[in-house]
């Protein structure tokens, strides 16, 4: 079920990962931003789904600067799909600026910490030894308290797994000069969470994107 892709997605994966904020803004550089990750980075929960947090951040850096974007985002992603098939077209654009969130879908699909560390000490690893990127990895919420696992416990979902994947996230960040994106900081309410109780809704998108925004504009 992991790797199950329905057409639909595929479609609109396709459609929303080909958008960018390419109008040139006048003396501005330009920045060729990347973004890695599951079906957040994609959009899913917000709409339309360019209401997603990956293109709001684009859109706002590209207030003073031309911005763009390659979405690398896709649906039901784990850390080792990012690293399949996110990793070498994100070197081979040379950016400027990634963004990273991942690790739910790893927790909910059962993978160990170790496992999920041991990826991103390779993910992290060869996009510094090999961009000149500024990479920005979020942390993980604790899925214990979305709507969706306070509906429906799951065995694979508890406090303690989402604290080890948050330690293993800064200790590869650390490791790899990676900045570390404090989403779990956000207050957990019900409107930032879509009719799903799991993805982000347009209010959630617009969080995270913040978060994301106050880490990047510290560094570019």
């Amino acid at each position: 079920m992991r790797r199950y892709r329905h057409s639909l997605w595929i479609l609109l994966l396709l459609l929303v990962g080909s958008c960018s904020n390419d109008s040139p803004t006048a003396g501005g550089p330009r920045l060729v931003f990347v973004a890695l990750g599951a079906s957040d980075a994609v959009g899913v929960g917000a709409s339309p789904l360019t209401a997603g947090y990956v293109f709001l951040i684009a859109n706002d850096l590209g207030e003073d600067r031309e911005v763009d974007l390659r979405n690398l985002g896709e649906i039901g992603a784990h850390s080792f799909d990012i690293i399949a098939r996110q990793l070498a077209s994100t070197i081979a654009s040379s950016p400027g600026l990634i963004t990273i969130w991942t690790g739910s879908n790893d927790i909910i699909g059962g993978d160990s910490p170790s496992s999920f560390a041991a990826d991103l000490a390779q993910l992290l690893g060869d996009l510094q030894s090999q961009t000149d990127a500024e990479i920005f990895i979020g942390d993980l919420v604790d899925l214990t308290r979305i709507p969706r696992f306070i509906a429906t416990p799951d065995p694979d979902v508890t406090s303690s797994r989402v604290a080890a994947f948050n330690a293993a996230i800064r200790a590869a960040a650390s490791t790899h000069s990676a900045r570390v994106v404090p989403l779990s900081s956000m207050p957990i309410t019900p409107d930032l969470f879509a009719i799903d109780g799991f993805h982000p809704s347009n209010s959630g998108h617009r969080a995270i994107a913040d978060l994301f925004l106050n880490e990047i504009r510290s560094v570019l």
